[in-house]
């Protein structure tokens, strides 16, 4: 069957061969291009790569587009459960509710029919070479393309609506770096969608698409524990997805035929295979106020290419982290990671697991404890294929109230000076710095201590802010009325209630007669 216009879902990941092949490749993380060069253009339609789960859901509208393809071979490193959840959707079939039969975190989109999808199940076999060593993929394959038959192509191709891409409005923001901070990786996760759909530019990409940026996004997480790692319902991942993904941030060993890993670039950089964690571990013992404890995992010999757009097309990668650096601050150890560009939804949280662990080993052979994981994202970016996720996942989970790092305030009033005193104290309750004093008596003085607060630098998250300033509000109405005053209670608003409840009915009866004029 002649095809007008195949793929209908084009990608940089694809070398295409000749579309009126039986044969589709699906190489998953191993380079596709190290598999196609080895095959004849002829035997097959497409080879590919699937990073990810959600890009099942682009391969299906390839394979849908195309009715010449008959034979699916699966085969490279499975390192994100994607081709198990491919195999497995062809062996076991889709939900009702568009997840994969037995794979957890695996969507399919719902423009695509699920009749459609069980015809191509039906009339497409799948070939799992995934068991097949790296250096004897391409041999396999070129023997299984030989022995199969020829088989006309199943129908007419069919083609879906694109999924509706829901564009949040930008709005203004402040210029040169964005901060978030959480306690996990999935409060800070959150709080990093959020600030990306808010405040981000939409941009194109070096792949054709486009995504949406902030430059410059510091995301700090503080007490993430990697040894029970707290993997949320709304990532796109499971808990079991996780080990074979973060072990490679401390291998040394490059798979074969993979572009990169952090684990290599870490620990057996370049020509001279330097170990950059150990240089880390060894100054720090040394010295723990060396500002020197720097690994670069940026090549400059075979990242630095002018010509970006022309290397990605033929397989060229970057890494996308370019160093670490560790220090230790107030006894703990602290890790920062710059990346030049990052996939905050597809990528960021588990390269932030990864992170933790690494930063967890390194802490250990220091026999220190763990400090602060920093992220600093130069380009992050969530591309535009999955901002209705994004939108669905924020309006389910955001808006938990966190402590604020920076300290807790407490209010209290006095009753006979009307004088409001706010507490600065830490976590455990001790003072950090001598009360703030408002005169409850002058006009709009929550408005001016609240101001002062906020001066003062005491505020590292909008929602404490808004909290004390509703706080201060009910303490000034406290001192100018001469209510008792509790904070975080109802207690003074209830008695201004009796108070407006008294009046009203002092002025009914008295409208009735009831009560003598005082004159």
């Amino acid at each position: 069957m002649k095809l007008e216009k195949w793929p209908v879902s084009p990608s940089q990941n694809i070398v295409l061969g000749n579309p009126e092949s039986n044969v589709a490749v699906a190489t998953l993380w191993t380079k596709h291009q190290d598999i196609a060069s080895k095959l004849d253009p002829e035997s097959f339609a497409a080879v590919g790569q699937l990073y990810e789960k959600y890009g099942i859901s682009y391969m299906l509208r390839n394979l849908a587009a195309n009715p010449n393809i008959r034979h699916l071979i699966v085969c490279g490193a499975d390192l994100s459960g994607s081709g198990e959840s491919l195999v497995r959707l062809w062996n076991d079939g889709i939900s009702e509710d568009y997840q994969v039969v037995g794979v957890e975190k695996s969507p399919i989109q719902r423009e695509i029919p699920l009749d459609a999808i069980n015809t191509l199940r039906q009339n497409i076999s799948i070939h799992d070479l995934r068991r097949v060593k790296n250096s004897d993929i391409a041999i396999n394959v070129r023997s299984l393309i030989q022995e199969l038959p020829r088989i006309p192509a199943w129908g007419e191709p069919l083609v879906f609506p694109e999924p509706q891409i829901v564009v949040a409005n930008r709005l203004p923001a402040e210029l040169g770096a964005h901060l978030v901070t959480g306690k996990t990786i999935g409060q800070t996760w959150l709080k990093i969608l959020n600030e990306i759909m808010l405040f981000g530019e939409d941009a194109g990409t070096n792949y054709g698409n486009r995504a949406r940026d902030l430059n410059n996004l510091v995301a700090v997480v503080t007490a993430e524990d990697p040894r029970n790692p707290k993997v949320e319902d709304y990532f796109n991942f499971v808990k079991s997805d996780l080990p074979a993904y973060i072990a490679e941030f401390l291998n040394p060993n490059l798979p074969e035929d993979v572009f990169y890993t952090y684990g290599e670039r870490f620990r057996r950089f370049g020509a001279l295979g330097t170990d950059q964690a150990q240089i880390i571990i060894d100054k720090l013992r040394k010295d723990p106020n060396d500002r020197g404890a720097v690994a670069i995992l940026y090549d400059v010999v075979k990242d630095n290419q002018l010509d970006r757009s022309e290397k990605i097309d033929s397989g060229f990668r970057t890494s996308c982290i370019l160093s670490y650096q560790g220090y230790v601050r107030d006894g703990a150890l602290e890790l920062v990671a710059n990346f030049r560009s990052n996939d905050m939804y597809g990528a960021w949280p588990r390269n932030a697991f990864g992170l933790r662990f690494m930063q967890a080993w390194m802490a250990k052979q220091l026999e220190l404890p763990l400090g602060p994981l920093v992220t600093v994202s130069t380009r992050a970016h969530i591309y535009e294929d999955v901002w209705p996720q994004i939108g669905s996942i924020l309006d389910n989970y955001r808006g938990s109230f966190e402590e604020d790092p920076r300290g807790n305030l407490t209010i209290r009033v006095d009753g006979e000076t009307r004088q409001i005193y706010v507490t600065h104290q830490d976590s455990s309750g001790m003072p950090l710095r001598p009360d703030f004093v408002f005169d409850g008596n002058r006009n709009k003085s929550a408005w001016s201590g609240g101001y002062q607060l906020v001066e003062s630098g005491i505020f590292s998250s909008p929602q404490h802010a808004l909290d004390i300033g509703i706080e201060l509000s009910k303490a000034e109405l406290a001192a100018k009325l001469g209510l008792s005053f509790k904070q975080d209670s109802s207690e003074t608003l209830d008695q201004l209630k009796v108070i407006s409840e008294k009046a009203r009915e002092y002025d009914r009866l008295k409208g009735l007669g009831l009560i003598p004029d005082e004159s």
